[in-house]
């Protein structure tokens, strides 16, 4: 029977679900590598290798690892090659009937450079510290930060101090070390003048309580908490914000809770329009009644034109009114006035016109025109000093701004410059000096020390002693010009090392297959000539020598040195050889700053050899020393002669008797010489160039190139005498080698 529509879409479904996965399966597991057709044989490589290989995509998965020699299908395929270290490579490859094996060169990644960034052993301000390496946020001091090589900038910022900002310029794969150190920012400071309207009160900034009303203080820039207090009358509080290089005053108002005032009648008889003044201030005109007076204690000056100025202390009560009769006395006779008024930011202050004694300011006094020196002091304070002009008719007001000091001495090597906020005050050793109060940076400089700074508070009114030790300043080079020196250091010219410091050379050449050295500083002379040391040893095949050498710096003058040298020794080797040296020299030197350095020199050298065993030994005649000299033909020529001075043609080949007698005969020596009874001396001049490179701090490599042009023969370097050399002396030598700077 047919089924149902649903029956059969739910069977359909079914079959579709279960057939899905093969059939996925098999599409996603088609890789390049498995396409049909003819397959060739492919080899696939790289340099560097071990490079992972992919074909076409990597989500087939990697084909395997240069070098491959695998079969592809004939085709285009897209070659993908991973290796680390290095950039990822991808190539178009064509695979056909014959193919050369693809080879692909695979370009090195930079390696990082690495700024570690730390603090200083001696300053740890920077702990902490934010930092930012072009412009990229990397963390906090220390930090360590790996970089591209090349040119960065490096900034550190912190609250409170100046940002720090280097650029660093690093290598690739270099390790750069940058010590940080931060220098705090000066302190933003304001002025507050606090004032009271009444008198006897107490001022407390910030807890802290002030000397004297008006209080004056120098404060750092931000909000502050006043307070003033006078008896059992109520606080007064407020607070305020303090600008910094700007004046912000305040005045407590506490006279508005004083319940009750007093009065003043003044009756000036037969005078009116007298000017009558309380504590300087006018208060009208008599006769008359004054109101409203605080009680206590206050000056009253009755003033009128023509008549002498009337002054009193009067006593005011609370309720009461105090009657006081002014009779004005009547001035002789006019005379032209000024009228001088001297007033003081701070009470209690004296004040001296013309070296004569006013009493306390607020003071006014009417004085003849003319020029006044006008002087106010208080203890605690600096003096306040003005010359002022004073002009007929005129009323010219001085207000003398005190500001509180305190005394300072610092105890310090004599000669050391004492530095307060930027300003030198004085040199040790010193007396007490009066300061502003407040927070100072104190420096102490002396030019053999390290400079000292320290953040100090002067109190008004009280002496503070500073008893600073200096450390000296450290003499000699410093560690980069030490490294410099090391890297300058040359073995080969006329450059004396310095004392403290010597060298280690090891080359190898010809005639001379071996040579070490050392040589070690010895003394300085100035700054143009030094003097130093060492010792030679060296081989040229069946000998050896050992030479004891000196050179001198006679000028040194920027890159340039000239000088001479002075070397002695000698040596010997078997069959009864031994040579004798003496070198004297002179040349000149051009360094290219520490990285190379350039040599011309010209020597005299003086030697003398024995090649043969002589025919007495030890007071013993040989007639025939053939065991002896059984292994040289040149010396074997002499034996066995009928005449002992003239070679032996039968006892040795043609071709050495050839050589000994073009070398006697090119040596000038009598035909009857004989060399088991005669040295071979001689004086050669040479002329030497010497290339010296710094490849390390502590490493250089040198080469040496020396000749004797158109001179004599040395017998020590020919074939015939010494079977370690070549045939005739080339007269053109060198050698090359490293030198160990220490």
């Amino acid at each position: 029977m047919p089924r149902p529509p649903f029956v059969r879409a739910l069977v359909t479904a079914l079959l579709c679900t279960l057939a899905a996965p093969p059939l996925i399966g098999t599409a996603a597991a088609q890789k390049p590598w498995e396409r049909k057709g003819v397959r060739v044989k492919v080899k696939i490589d790289s340099s560097p290798q071990n490079a992972v290989i992919y074909l076409d995509s990597k989500e087939f998965g990697p084909l395997g690892y240069t070098p491959l020699e695998t079969k592809l299908v004939k085709g285009t395929y897209k070659v993908i090659l991973e290796l680390p270290g290095y950039k990822p490579l991808a190539r178009d490859i064509t695979v056909g009937r014959r193919n050369d094996p693809f080879i692909f060169v695979m370009e090195r990644l930079p390696k990082p450079a690495v700024l570690d960034l730390r603090v200083s052993p001696a300053d740890d301000s920077a702990q902490g510290a934010k930092v930012t390496v072009d412009n990229v946020a990397v963390g906090a001091i220390p930090a360590t930060v790996e970089v591209a090589a090349g040119r960065h900038q490096v900034v550190v910022t912190k609250d409170g101090y100046n940002t720090y900002s280097e650029w660093v310029d690093v290598g690739e794969a270099e390790r750069r070390t940058v010590v940080i150190v931060m220098v705090r920012l000066a302190p933003k400071t304001g002025t507050l003048v606090v004032s009271a309207d009444v008198p006897g009160v107490e001022v407390y900034v910030d807890g802290a309580r002030c000397d004297g009303v008006p209080c004056v203080m120098t404060l750092p820039e931000g909000p502050h908490m006043v307070e003033v207090r006078s008896g059992t009358l109520q606080p007064f509080r407020q607070q305020v914000t303090v600008i910094a290089g700007q004046q912000a005053k305040v005045m407590a108002s506490l006279a508005s809770q004083i319940p009750q005032t007093g009065a003043i009648r003044v009756h000036t008889p037969g005078l009116k329009g007298a000017e009558v003044y309380v504590d300087g201030e006018l208060k009208g005109k008599a006769p008359g009644e004054f109101t409203g007076i605080r009680p206590g204690t206050h000056a009253l000056e009755v003033r009128a034109p023509g008549y002498k100025p009337f002054e009193k202390e009067i006593q005011i009560r609370a309720g009461d009114t105090s009657y006081v009769k002014v009779e004005l006395e009547k001035l002789p006779e006019a005379k032209p006035v000024g009228l001088l008024v001297v007033k003081s930011t701070v009470p209690l202050a004296e004040v001296f016109i013309d070296g004569a004694a006013f009493g306390q300011a607020p003071v006014r006094r009417e004085l003849p025109p003319g020029r006044y020196i006008v002087v106010v002091q208080k203890s605690g304070f600096p003096e306040f000093k003005r010359e002022v002009m004073l002009v007929q008719g005129q009323t010219l007001e001085v207000v003398a701004e005190m500001k509180a000091v305190g005394r300072i001495m610092v105890m310090a090597p004599p000669g050391a410059a004492i530095i307060l906020d930027g300003q030198l005050i004085a040199r040790t050793p010193m007396t007490p000096t009066e300061v502003p109060t407040g927070e100072h940076i104190l420096d102490v400089r002396h030019p053999g020390f390290l400079e000292f700074r320290q953040a100090i508070k002067v109190e008004g009114g009280k002496s503070a002693n500073f008893e600073i030790e200096l450390k000296p300043r450290p003499t000699g080079p410093s560690p980069i010009q030490v490294a410099k020196m090391r890297r300058a250091l040359s073995s080969f010219g006329e450059h004396a090392i310095p004392p403290g410091t010597f060298t280690a050379d090891v080359g190898f050449g010809f005639p001379y297959f071996f040579e070490g050295r050392m040589t070690v500083g010895a003394v300085r002379f100035g700054k143009m000539m030094g003097l130093d040391a060492g010792f030679i040893f060296r081989t040229f095949g069946q000998a050896n020598e050992f030479l004891a050498k000196t050179r001198f710096t006679a000028l040194e003058a920027g890159p340039i040195a000239l000088g001479a040298d002075f070397a002695i020794g000698g040596g010997g080797g078997p069959d009864g050889r031994d040579n004798f040296s003496l070198e004297f020299g002179f040349g000149f030197t051009l360094h290219f700053k520490e990285i190379a350095a350039f040599s011309g020199r010209g020597f005299l050298s003086y030697y003398t050899d024995r090649m043969c065993w002589p025919r007495k030994l030890n007071g013993t005649t040989y007639s025939n020393v053939d065991d002896l000299n059984s292994s040289r033909d040149v010396c074997r020529a002499y034996d066995g002669s009928t005449n002992n001075n003239v070679p032996n043609t039968k006892t040795v080949p043609p071709s050495v008797l050839d050589e000994l007698t073009h070398f006697v005969s090119s040596a000038g020596l009598p035909a009857d010489w004989d060399p088991r009874d005669h040295r071979l001396s001689g004086t050669r001049f040479y002329l030497q160039a010497a290339l010296e490179v710094t490849v390390a701090q502590n490493v250089g490599l040198f080469l040496l190139i020396e000749g004797v042009p158109f001179q004599h023969d040395r017998a020590a370097f020919m074939d015939l005498w010494n079977s370690a050399q070549i045939r005739r002396d080339p007269h053109i030598y060198g050698r090359a080698g490293m030198t160990l700077k220490f």
